[in-house]
C-alpha cells in the first residue's frame, strides 16, 4: 500500500469495505445512501429527517438537559419538566389570533376537553372539582343541586330552565 502522511485526490471511489484507524474530517455534505449505524452523533446546527424518528420504549428526547423531556415509560407517553419554572405550555396559533383549539382526546369516547383559541373551554362529560369553585362573572346551570341532591334555597328547574318551585 502507499506510506504516506498526507494524499491528496480530487475523487475517490471505493467499492468494498473501508477501514479508517483514526478521525475523519469531512469539510462538506456527507450523502449517505444505505443504512447507517451510529453510537454517538452530535449536531451543532440543524437536523432534517425526511421520515419517522424512532425513540425507542424507555427512551427519552431530552430538552436543554434532562430537566425537560418527551418519553414513552409503561404505555404513557409523558411530558414532564424538573426544577423551578417546570411549566409545560401547549400553544397553538403562535402568531396571535383566535383560532387553534388545543384537544384531548380520551381512546373510544373521542373528544373530552377542547381549549379553545378564543379563552373558553369546553368539558364534553362531567367536571369534578375537589375544592372549592370560585366563579368571577355569570353561572348558567340546568340545575343547581347540593351534595345531598337536593334543590338549592328550595329551587329546581327543568330541562329548559325553568323554575318548578321553591322559596327565596
Amino acid at each position: 500500500g502507499i506510506q504516506t502522511s498526507q494524499f491528496n485526490v480530487n475523487k475517490l471511489n471505493v467499492s468494498g469495505i473501508s477501514t479508517f484507524n483514526g478521525n475523519i474530517d469531512v469539510n462538506a455534505d456527507l450523502d449517505v445512501d444505505g443504512h447507517t449505524n451510529l453510537d454517538n452523533v452530535s449536531v451543532a446546527g440543524f437536523a432534517t429527517f425526511a421520515q419517522t424518528v424512532l425513540i425507542n420504549n424507555n427512551s427519552r428526547l431530552n430538552f436543554r438537559d434532562a430537566n425537560a423531556a418527551i418519553l414513552h415509560e409503561s404505555s404513557m407517553l409523558k411530558i414532564q419538566t424538573a426544577g423551578a419554572g417546570g411549566d409545560v405550555r401547549l400553544r397553538t396559533n403562535s402568531s396571535g389570533g383566535s383560532s387553534g383549539d388545543i384537544i384531548f382526546n380520551g381512546g373510544s369516547i373521542g373528544e373530552i376537553l377542547r381549549a379553545h383559541g378564543a379563552g373558553h373551554i369546553d368539558v364534553t362529560n362531567s367536571l369534578n372539582v375537589g375544592a372549592g369553585v370560585s366563579v368571577v362573572g355569570i353561572v348558567t346551570a340546568a340545575n343547581f343541586l347540593k351534595a345531598d341532591g337536593s334543590a338549592v334555597g328550595g329551587l329546581a328547574s327543568d330541562s329548559s330552565r325553568n323554575t318548578l318551585g321553591g322559596t327565596n
